[in-house]
């Protein structure tokens, strides 16, 4: 009986403590665990005058909860609110978190008109760049990832990146310049298959044959061999290359048709505090 009732105490001091998030850094402290009560604590405070980071800590208690489609139309919302007294810089920053739950939804023109809002208000910030690529790729609009690519490379440049602005530039008919980008990267499956297909672009059909017919031999999994079959199929079909098999991710970054998360390629992972 003695521990039952310690028990019921330190539940409704639980309860209590959490009945007093009054701050983001508090909101953080509890809503992984009980986003549900974090999210009912964030109404009460909103409720008092708590302004943008109550209603901060309600859209991250309905994300946590998987309620993400409610967390990304509040989040823009917030964004939009011009009684929302907050920097252009912090406004941006929530544009370009409600364009990640967007894409995460598969809402591409949503996720775009989110991220070009960011962009606008910030135009030399970095953090909507990749979710933004992903969104141009996706719809196809190789001119504007090209951009955005080589504002990415520019800033911290990677292997992955080099070689995914490859494949875009193949896709744009700029096939030297492909050819240049690949030579940043380091020779895996990923660039030489990426290689095959320009070369297939610029008419050289038997080296690219060649080159794919060696990937398909030393591929180790079955999903490395069937793309670099997928890709020799069409060499000899002589289908064009410009334009097909890019990547399915980039930076891993991204290409078209709105889709779960899962399956919608993107140029992140983005890390912020």
């Amino acid at each position: 009986m003695r521990s039952l009732c310690m028990m019921l105490i330190l539940v409704a001091f639980a309860a209590s403590a959490r009945a007093e998030i009054r701050s983001l850094q508090a909101c953080r402290a509890e809503v992984a665990d009980a986003p549900e009560a974090v999210r009912e604590q964030a109404a009460q405070w909103i409720t008092l005058g708590g302004g943008t980071p109550a209603r901060l800590c309600e859209i991250a208690a309905l994300q946590a909860s998987g309620a993400t489609r409610v967390a990304a139309t509040k989040l823009t919302e917030l964004a939009q609110s011009p009684r929302a007294v907050i920097s252009s810089a912090t406004r941006a920053l929530l544009f370009s978190d409600a364009g990640a739950l967007w894409l995460e939804l598969g809402e591409i023109v949503l996720a775009r008109e989110t991220l070009k809002a960011a962009g606008a208000l910030e135009p030399d910030a970095q953090h909507y760049l990749p979710d933004l690529a992903s969104v141009e790729l996706e719809l196809g609009n190789w001119a504007e990832a090209d951009v955005l690519l080589t504002r990415m490379i520019e800033a911290v440049p990677s292997a992955d990146l080099y070689r995914h602005r490859a494949s875009v530039r193949r896709a744009l008919g700029r096939l030297d310049a492909a050819l240049e980008d690949l030579s940043q990267t380091p020779e895996t499956h990923a660039t030489r298959l990426e290689r095959a297909a320009i070369w297939a672009a610029q008419g050289k059909t038997s080296e690219a044959q060649i080159l794919l017919l060696a990937l398909i031999a030393e591929a180790d999994d079955a999903a490395a061999k069937a793309e670099a079959s997928a890709v020799l199929s069409d060499v000899v079909q002589g289908v064009t290359m410009a334009g097909e098999g890019l990547p399915p991710e980039i930076g891993q970054v991204a290409p078209p048709r709105a889709r779960p998360r899962e399956e919608v390629p993107t140029v992140r992972p983005k890390p912020r505090p």
